[in-house]
């Protein structure tokens, strides 16, 4: 019975030790492989690089949809980009809430278009902007706007932010 055990014993420190060099050998192989592979994925960025260029350092502009409006702040769902390639069913772009201070000193503006005239106009006489801004107050902003936000400092990382424009599409 005693040989039993000490053969028992001796297999399973045996199939132990066995395991770990396995383990400490695949690893150092596990490890070049991985650094090969990191390798060609930093090759591939760079050919990708000066089509999908780094996000920017500094952000001041987010666009959105608005979902509450109290007194003279603006809760809105942005769409910001958080993969800088593309990605499989647009999984490049996350929805987040956001809170929009609204000041005195902030313009709330909507862009149209200038139609043209029945009467064809001479090249000299076109308008010089195909696009004009109407100047709007708070209480045009309506839930469910679409808006674009621009504020003075970057907003980058930011849930709080303080409008300098806003700008209804």
């Amino acid at each position: 019975m005693t040989k039993k055990f000490v053969f028992i014993i001796i297999l399973t420190i045996s199939l132990l030790v066995g395991f770990f060099i396995g383990k400490i050998s695949e690893q150092g192989k596990w490890q070049g492989k991985l650094s090969q592979s990191q390798k060609e994925i930093n090759w591939w960025k760079s050919l990708l690089e000066p089509f999908y260029p780094p996000f920017p350092e500094e952000i001041r502009g987010v666009s959105g949809k608005i979902t509450k409006i109290e007194d003279k702040t603006i809760w809105m769902e942005a769409s910001i980009q958080v993969s800088q390639l593309p990605l499989p069913e647009g999984k490049e772009i996350e929805k987040q809430n956001m809170k929009v201070n609204v000041t005195d000193k902030t313009r709330v503006v909507r862009i149209e278009t200038v139609e043209p005239t029945e009467v064809p106009l001479p090249p000299e006489e076109f308008p010089l902007e195909p696009f004009k801004e109407i100047i709007l107050s708070f209480e045009d902003i309506k839930l469910g706007d679409n808006i674009s936000v621009t504020s003075l400092e970057n907003i980058k990382g930011k849930s709080e932010i303080s409008a300098s424009q806003i700008q209804i599409r």
